[in-house]
């Protein structure tokens, strides 16, 4: 699941009406530098009638991270999605909105689900770390610890949880809470323990409360508004500022003492506030991400495909429209009755180069190009 990539495709039925081939386009870009985040890299994707596990299966692997999927979604809805040179978590979030989804990271996973969940889910991760950290430090090193973590297909979230607090010498109560489910199997990347547990519980409309010994861990309903407390030393330079932003959380509660704040509101929104207080506009801190998260260049891309039986002139115009290619054909393909345009074409390949990916479209069909960087020329082959 690393970052360079645009074309991977179809497994899925065509809409009628469309004449774009079902494709699923990805583009697989280089590993992150430093400081950036997998789920913060760019991606090309395009999706007509595609199973939602499958899809996000597909890209979690070609991105080399993990997306977590809340049990309430169905997984074998059938999505539609387009999107271009976009960082990953927008282009979940842009999947998600047509049905009140969205996504978040929580460590090294994304998780998707509804959207009141996705909006609570690192403010619930916080509070649950807070109360860790009132614990004795043995304790706190055991949940707070980092693990890679799986469990096997029919496995009951009751049971998952029981063993995760057991793995740090906790017990567990109310777990009756949590109904009798069986899930789908999971493999996760180094998650600290806690994070675990709301992950599971989170898919259940539950959180958890920590004893101060950190040896009891109850399974409770989520309360709302889900906030946590920060304070803050406010600098005069900056008031106008603060207040600006503070008008843009409008579910924040917000105690004046003098040059300090106290604000309870969610993680995102204190973090976007602690950006105020330093002086840097939130404008800036997006343009500095994004400035950080540009497309590799077509040749250092990388591109998944799989298509079965379809007109190659339409695979080559959709990868035209997503790669901003600029495509000319050889006049003598358009002539005769049956247009070359139109000859069908299958072709499966996996992380290859933008050069290895035009010749298992074209030559199905007989037919080879000349490239010169984003100019393509298809003429027939030799």
């Amino acid at each position: 699941m690393t970052n360079r990539w645009i074309a991977a495709a179809a497994t899925m039925l065509v809409a009628v009406g469309i004449v774009a081939p079902p494709c699923n386009a990805q583009t697989k870009a280089a590993a992150p530098s430093a400081g950036i985040k997998r789920y913060e890299l760019p991606v090309t994707v395009t999706w007509q009638s595609q199973e939602l596990a499958s899809g996000l299966n597909r890209l979690a692997d070609l991105q080399q991270t993990t997306i977590w999927l809340d049990r309430r979604i169905d997984p074998s809805t059938t999505v539609d999605l387009s999107a271009s040179n976009e960082p990953l978590i927008d282009v979940l979030r842009k999947l998600g909105e047509p049905h009140a989804w969205s996504a978040t990271p929580l460590d090294g996973v994304v998780y998707f689900g509804p959207k009141q969940t996705a909006d609570e889910l690192a403010t619930l991760a916080a509070i649950a770390r807070q109360q860790v950290a009132q614990a004795p430090a043995t304790m706190q090193n055991r949940w707070l610890k980092s693990e890679a973590w799986s469990f096997p297909r029919l496995s009951q979230p009751r049971e998952l949880l029981v063993a995760l607090a057991k793995s740090v010498g906790a017990s567990i109560e109310h777990v009756d809470l949590v109904p009798l489910d069986l899930w789908p199997a999971h493999s996760l990347p180094p998650t600290p323990l806690v994070d675990r547990m709301v992950l599971v519980l989170a898919s259940f409309d539950l959180t958890c409360e920590l004893s101060k010994d950190g040896r009891q861990l109850a399974v409770v309903p989520i309360k709302r508004p889900v906030q946590i407390t920060r304070e803050f030393a406010v600098p005069a330079a900056r008031a106008a500022a603060i207040e600006e932003q503070l008008q843009l959380m409008p579910e924040a509660k917000v105690d004046r003492r003098g040059q300090r704040l106290i604000v309870s509101a969610r993680v995102e929104e204190l973090e976007t506030l602690a950006v105020v207080m330093r002086g840097q506009t939130t404008s800036s801190a997006a343009r500095q991400q994004s400035s950080s998260t540009k497309p590799a260049p077509l040749e250092d891309q990388r591109f998944t495909l799989r298509i079965e039986n379809k007109p190659v002139g339409a695979v080559i115009d959709q990868l035209a429209k997503q790669l901003k290619l600029d495509v000319t054909w050889d006049a003598a393909l358009q002539a005769g009755a049956k247009p070359r345009r139109n000859a069908l074409i299958s072709c499966n390949v996996r992380e290859v180069n933008i050069d290895a990916l035009l010749k298992a479209i074209l030559a199905p069909a007989n037919l080879a190009f000349h490239r010169d960087g984003q100019r393509i020329a298809i003429h027939a082959a030799n």
